[in-house]
């Protein structure tokens, strides 16, 4: 009896060894000592069986089977429920440095890590730990980006603007309209898509190891004429933007159906909204304009600068959150793009969704590169749909503030054909 128990249990926490984050076999949730406490309940009632009656073992070793395998199938379908989404672990990352950020004062806080830098190695790494499932990590911590960025006000001057044209009057729904005070429910917890079993993210509460849909925004009329309701769900799903429409009320039923909108103002909207840079313009490029960063592959930048770096004889690294790179003592990207200046002037950075600085001169980072030597930085940038180049090699005065200047280095400018 002794030998098949600890089988078992070596079977079973090794399987769950193998799993987390919300993915792979989906039976993440049970923890060792359930596990254990399972098998050794079956294990004791096997043998106890066996002793009263050896012509009965083969029948109870198969009821055994039986009922461990409605054991393991219950137990995967509770965790889940229970396992937190890598969404869910890279927000708690995010609020964990933003919290600590937020207990320093102001002139500290500029030398720890930024908030965003902490989700972005979280994303990092749960990539590491669970290769198999990197595309979906990826989908999430982008999903995260787009939940961190988005503007509910600026949102609702077109939504409402449209609405008028519609003549019909809407209200804004909150977190709190879905899922009551205190996270006492879910309003969307058996509603369909087409007919078909969906799981939700709202509006950054998500209780499921996976979802279909990220909540960012929503909307119903007013009117309690039930031929007059509308809602309005805005939402990605699977990282493409993605209206969702209802002829009711949320609170109309536990289980309402959508369907993607027809409406295609509304949803060229949305979609438009989801960049930062078209909300701050409040235009979309325009003919003539030169392509900004976020149109510009990265791997064409990354082409750009590896012949650049020849013709030079240097040698460049590209930094990201994740990167330990340093431009005279100062990390990069955090602290040199924190106080910056661009051709004299204060100036303020996007770049991987975090907001560094304080200036209303807004750029938005593609691609940042640092010179081997810690002594060169050069920056891809965009500025109301047009595309500049940012080179810093000076010194950062006594108060760390690095000074940028355009540049138009013809080898560079390549990056933008």
């Amino acid at each position: 009896m002794s030998k098949r128990y600890a089988l078992l249990v070596g079977t079973v926490i090794g399987v769950l060894a193998l799993s987390g984050c919300g993915h792979g076999q989906g039976n993440q949730g049970a923890t060792s000592t359930q596990v254990a406490n399972s098998v050794t309940s079956e294990s004791v009632s096997s043998v106890s069986t066996s002793q009263s009656s050896h012509s009965q073992s083969s029948s109870q070793s198969a009821s055994e089977a039986k009922s461990q395998g409605a054991s393991q199938a219950s137990q995967e379908s509770a965790s889940s429920q229970a396992q937190p989404s890598c969404f869910k672990q890279i927000q708690a990352a995010y609020q964990k440095q933003l919290d600590y950020r937020d207990s320093l004062s102001e002139d500290a806080r500029s030398s720890v890590q930024a908030p965003f830098t902490a989700a972005y190695q979280e994303g990092e790494r749960l990539k590491g730990l669970h290769p198999q499932d990197s595309q979906r990590i990826e989908q999430e911590s982008a999903d995260f980006q787009h939940y961190l960025n988005w503007d509910k006000q600026a949102f609702a001057s077109f939504f409402l603007k449209w609405a008028q044209g519609m003549k019909q009057d809407y209200r804004p729904l909150h977190l709190e309209d879905f899922v009551g005070i205190g996270d006492r429910d879910n309003r969307l917890k058996n509603a369909t898509v087409n007919g078909q079993a969906a799981t939700w993210n709202i509006m950054g509460n998500v209780k499921n190891a996976r979802y279909d849909y990220l909540v960012l925004d929503s909307y119903e009329t007013t009117d309690s004429d039930p031929s007059q309701r509308h809602l309005y769900l805005f939402t990605l799903h699977q990282g493409q933007p993605q209206v969702l429409y209802s002829h009711a009320h949320l609170a109309d039923s536990d289980k309402l159906d959508f369907k993607e909108t027809e409406n295609q103002e509304l949803s060229q909207g949305f979609a438009k909204y989801l960049n930062p840079d078209n909300r701050d313009s409040g235009q979309t490029r325009d003919e003539g304009t030169i392509a900004g960063p976020s149109d510009i592959r990265k791997d064409h930048i990354a082409q750009v600068m590896e012949a650049y770096s020849k013709a030079q004889g240097q040698t460049y690294q590209a930094a990201t959150p994740a990167t330990a790179l340093s431009y005279y003592d100062l990390a990069v990207p955090d602290q040199v793009l924190n106080q910056a200046k661009v051709d004299g002037q204060a100036a303020s950075f996007q770049f991987y969704g975090m907001q560094l600085g304080k200036s209303d001169l807004n750029y938005e980072v593609t691609a940042i590169y640092v010179r081997q030597d810690g002594k060169q930085v050069i920056a891809f940038v965009k500025r109301h749909n047009h595309a500049y180049i940012l080179e810093a090699t000076a010194q950062p005065d006594q108060e760390g503030q690095v000074a940028f200047q355009t540049t138009q280095k013809p080898d560079l400018m390549s990056a933008f054909d």
